[in-house]
């Protein structure tokens, strides 16, 4: 369902502001970096392609190895999405290096989503096979809150 609210929102934008500015956005933009048409329109159908592919593995996989199993994973993916970033874009970019605010900001974000993955359900109010819904805890919450922040 939230792919769907997300397809219809995109659409939204598309046709209130991409179209009626298509000239400004897309085609001035295209003709300044001599761009193929179609290879940006096999660029974009790619996109579409793995996004949707993400997609139903991700919700496979949190139906088949848990929200714990896959909350671990997304933990990893951020931090080798950050190194990564960093490694093939910081010559390019020096936003893109790592800073020691930068990885104190991914430390405490996996921290917090560790921590609160990785309870044992103590406080719980349900437990089933791969969820755990808990009672409110001012650890993760803070180091939440404290994630927010540092990614303004």
């Amino acid at each position: 369902m939230v792919g769907c609210y997300c397809c219809f929102l995109c659409t939204i934008y598309l046709f209130s502001y991409t179209l009626p500015n298509w000239q400004t956005l897309v085609t001035q933009s295209m003709n300044a970096h001599a761009a193929d048409v179609g290879n940006v329109l096999g660029a974009y159908a790619m996109l579409v392609l793995a996004s949707l592919v993400h997609n139903v593995s991700y919700f496979k996989l949190i139906g088949s190895a848990g929200s714990i199993s896959t909350g671990i994973l997304q933990s990893l993916r951020t931090v080798s999405m950050f190194v990564a970033s960093s490694v093939f874009f910081c010559h390019i970019d020096t936003l893109q290096c790592i800073t020691p605010a930068k990885t104190l900001s991914v430390a405490v974000c996996t921290c917090s989503f560790l921590t609160r993955v990785l309870s044992n359900c103590s406080g719980r109010l349900y437990r089933s096979r791969h969820i755990c819904i808990y009672q409110p805890s001012i650890i993760p919450a803070v180091l939440f809150a404290l994630c927010l922040k540092s990614q303004r």
